[in-house]
């Protein structure tokens, strides 16, 4: 047990950064709080590569438009730019509670076959160690006694 906590292991407890901003602005909405109120709060307690991201966003929406479009454009993951599209919407005035909905079903449903397809894969991440460091003990365990038998049949 001791040597599998040194292993590097896939992080999976930050698999969906948007979820947790998703999560806070839908419970932020359900409180009656601004979605201002719900970014900065976000930004105080998050501090991942996702939650910069936004920070930097927010602040080029601000200044400069088109900027902050293309670092939209720039982000790979459809679900973390539809995110901060719903949130420029709501920061325009528009509601977004339906589409958080929505957006939390593909997010999670996005996980679990994230999750599903690492767990298809750990078998043969496990087999890799058996075959390089068990495969040749046996051999060794094979040709041992053939080689034991050759030396004595050679010193007759």
């Amino acid at each position: 047990m001791g040597s599998f906590l040194l292993r590097k292991e896939k992080n999976l407890e930050n698999l969906a950064p948007p979820l947790v901003l998703l999560y806070e602005i839908k419970l932020s909405l359900a409180r009656g709080d601004s979605i201002h109120s719900c970014l900065k709060h976000y930004f105080s307690e998050n501090h991942d590569e996702y939650s910069n991201l936004v920070l930097k966003w927010y602040h080029l929406r601000e200044r400069d438009v088109e900027l902050s479009y293309q670092l939209l454009k720039s982000i790979k993951s459809p679900y973390r730019r539809a995110l901060l599209d719903l949130i420029e919407i709501s920061l325009i005035g528009g509601s977004i509670f339906d589409y958080i909905e929505a957006l939390e079903r593909e997010i999670l449903s996005a996980c679990h076959s994230e999750i599903k397809e690492y767990l298809d894969i750990l078998p043969l991440k496990t087999l890799l160690p058996l075959l390089l460091f068990q495969f040749p003990a046996y051999l060794l365990l094979m040709i041992g006694p053939m080689m034991n038998s050759l030396s004595e049949s050679l010193r007759l």
